[in-house]
């Protein structure tokens, strides 16, 4: 994948690579864009594709709306047994993002 392909897309890209499908997402992921997000990644989980990466790593903000969205696609891809890889934000420490604190 080209930096190029991204550049592209604005804030959410999906892309389809054979049997891996990509979402690439770019700027902020937050109360603003977490719908695109959800949009973006039911329309990746309708062409069921055996492996989806998420690409976190040219995000500059995530909010916890923006967490949620990524949260519960990792949690329904895993369930399904897909295989499921996401790509972190180059400062990021989060860890599993299964992991993230509930609200209570």
């Amino acid at each position: 994948m080209s930096p190029s392909s991204v550049e592209g897309c604005g804030t959410v890209c999906v892309e389809r690579h054979g049997d891996v499908g990509i979402l690439l997402l770019a700027g902020a992921l937050d109360s603003g864009t977490s719908s695109l997000v959800d949009r973006a990644l039911e329309l990746l989980e309708a062409t069921r594709p055996h492996r989806i990466i998420i690409d976190l790593s040219r995000l500059h903000s995530v909010d916890r709306s923006g967490w949620i969205s990524i949260n519960a696609a990792t949690r329904r891809y895993r369930s399904e047994g897909r295989a499921l890889e996401i790509v972190p934000r180059p400062d990021s420490d989060t860890g599993d993002v299964t992991d993230l604190p509930r609200k209570r």
